[in-house]
């Protein structure tokens, strides 16, 4: 998944990706850590929104490839977050009232939490 959008968002941004084995620094080319060399464009962008819709088991994937990438070029990030987690009668209440909102508040973040 993580791949393949960075290679969508590469090429609609007309920047060349090039895959290598053993990741070096050349010319005016950046490497990143798994392998993927992007190569500097003359095209520089103002604003980039990235809309996706991932299971929880890809959300290192998505730091990584998306957000990491992104704040190395010295943008300002903000994510919105819509969490979704269902279960017939899976969910104990103290993990949500005890756990996460606690933790969400202790970190000054404001958040809509909906549960039932």
């Amino acid at each position: 998944m993580g791949f393949q959008l960075c290679q969508s968002v590469a090429a609609s941004s007309k920047v060349r990706g090039k895959r290598s084995m053993h990741p070096r620094r050349r010319g005016n080319s950046r490497d990143l850590q798994d392998g993927i060399a992007i190569v500097e464009g003359k095209r520089r962008l103002s604003r980039v929104r990235i809309q996706m819709r991932i299971s929880w088991e890809n959300w290192q994937d998505v730091y990584n490839e998306v957000i990491d990438p992104l704040a190395r070029e010295g943008a300002d990030i903000i994510c919105d977050l819509n969490v979704l987690a269902k279960g017939e009668d899976m969910i104990r209440e103290n993990t949500v009232e005890l756990g996460i909102k606690e933790s969400l508040s202790q970190r000054g973040i404001e958040a809509e939490i909906d549960a039932g």
